[in-house]
Parts: structure tokens; C-alpha cells; sequence
């Protein structure tokens, strides 16, 4: 898959990242992700100033509370998985990938105050990277809150303006509400031009609007005609037509 279809399937979904680079590799799902935390989803790789990479080891009560928020996790129980990373987060505070885990769990149950306590205390145990901002702001969308999804996304930017994903999520927040001009400036700091029609189509298609969808996916394909996502999205609409 186009990393950039990558990118945006996963940002329809919740897009939350840990580390900002320009390479991309995936990693299970099972595992606290460098990247989003659905499946098939883009996963930077992390840079020599992430956070996670000087991370000590926790002690083993908080590395238990952690494996067994991992396996309720990964049993679709998030309520007790959330309940399983407070505790080692109580053991080991600034425990990051617990603080990160959490904050997902909060997420997928839509505890929106917990989940961003949990993103703010993520923003705080890693000095404010980018893709923590990332996080938050994409978590406000979710809500609902445009707003405060957007001073998040800027706050970030203002942190780390080369950090791909929070560069997409802010973009594509734009492009949903409208301001495409504005979108494709935050697109073009991190994206080709290919991948910009991809995504300006890709949320035109989302809110129904095929004729524009279709212009944006042919321009992604004359750009770059080994776009086998834009072929399969174009396919899809012209067989729906």
C-alpha cells in the first residue's frame, strides 16, 4: 500500500503516532506501535531524539501490569487494559509506553476527558514531541472539537515542523473543513505532489463528492501512474457509478 494511502486510512480512523521520520516500517500490533495504532497502518521510524530510545527499563511489577494490558488489549477488552497500564504507570511513573498505550485504550472507548488526561500526560513525559501534540489533536477531532484539534496540531508544528503525520492530520483536518488552499500548504511540506491529489481525494470521496474525488485521483495517477491506490479507489468509484 501507497504510504500516504496509509497515512489516511489511518487518520479516518485515529491516527496516533510516538516518533517522527522520513522512512517507514511496520511493527505488530501488538506492540506499543512507533506509529498508528490500527492495523496496516504507517509506523515512522524513530529518530536519535525520540524519547523512547533512552527510556529505562521499568521494574517487573510494571513491565507485569504492562504484558497483561497488552494481552486484554489485544482481546479487544480495553476497559481492563486500561485498567492494567494505570497500574504500572502507578509503579513507574513517565513509563511511556504504558502513558501511550493508555491514552489509545481511553481513545477507542471514547473516555474523552481520560483520554486527554492520558495525551496531556504523554505531551508532558516526552517534553512535547510533535507526534504527542499529533495525538491529542486528532483525539479533539474525534470529539468533535475543531478548535482545539487545530491549536494541537499547530502546537506541535510549532515543536517540529518536518513531523510527517502531524503535517497530514492537520492537513487533512483542513481539507474536511473546507480550507484547501490551506491544506495543501501543510501537505506540501511533507508529501509529493501525487500524494496530495491522493489525499485531497480521498476526502472528497469520504464526503461524497466523486466528481472532485475522481479529478484529484486521475491527477494523482498523471503524476504518478504507479499509484496502485488511486487505481483501486478510481475503480471502486467508477463500478459504483
Amino acid at each position: 500500500m501507497n504510504p500516504t494511502a496509509k497515512l489516511f486510512a489511518a487518520c479516518l480512523s485515529a491516527s496516533f503516532v510516538v516518533g517522527c521520520a522520513n522512512n517507514n516500517h511496520d511493527k505488530a500490533d501488538a506492540q506499543p506501535q512507533q506509529g498508528n495504532f490500527l492495523r496496516g497502518a504507517v509506523s515512522p521510524v524513530v529518530d536519535k531524539s525520540d524519547p523512547f530510545l533512552n527510556e529505562k527499563d521499568p521494574p517487573v511489577a510494571a513491565q507485569t501490569h504492562f504484558a497483561a494490558g497488552q494481552y486484554a488489549e489485544a482481546e479487544g477488552n480495553y476497559q481492563v487494559a486500561a485498567q492494567q497500564y494505570e497500574s504500572a504507570c502507578k509503579i513507574q511513573p513517565d513509563y511511556l509506553w504504558a502513558e501511550y498505550r493508555l491514552a489509545v485504550c481511553q481513545s477507542h472507548m471514547k473516555n474523552w476527558p481520560k483520554a486527554i488526561e492520558a495525551w496531556n500526560a504523554y505531551i508532558e513525559s516526552t517534553n512535547g514531541i510533535a507526534s504527542a501534540y499529533s495525538n491529542l489533536g486528532f483525539t479533539f477531532e474525534l470529539m468533535g472539537d475543531w478548535s482545539r484539534a487545530e491549536e494541537a496540531y499547530k502546537k506541535g508544528i510549532a515543536q517540529d515542523g518536518t513531523c510527517q503525520p502531524i503535517r497530514v492530520n492537520y492537513g487533512l483536518l483542513l481539507a474536511r473543513r473546507g480550507r484547501i488552499p490551506e491544506s495543501v500548504q501543510q501537505f506540501q511540506t511533507v508529501l509529493t505532489p501525487a500524494e496530495i491529489h491522493y489525499n485531497l481525494a480521498s476526502v472528497f470521496e469520504q464526503q461524497g463528492r466523486t466528481k472532485l474525488a475522481r479529478a484529484e485521483y486521475e491527477m494523482a495517477l498523471k503524476l504518478d501512474p504507479q499509484m496502485r491506490d488511486a487505481k483501486s479507489r478510481m475503480a471502486a468509484i467508477n463500478l459504483a457509478e
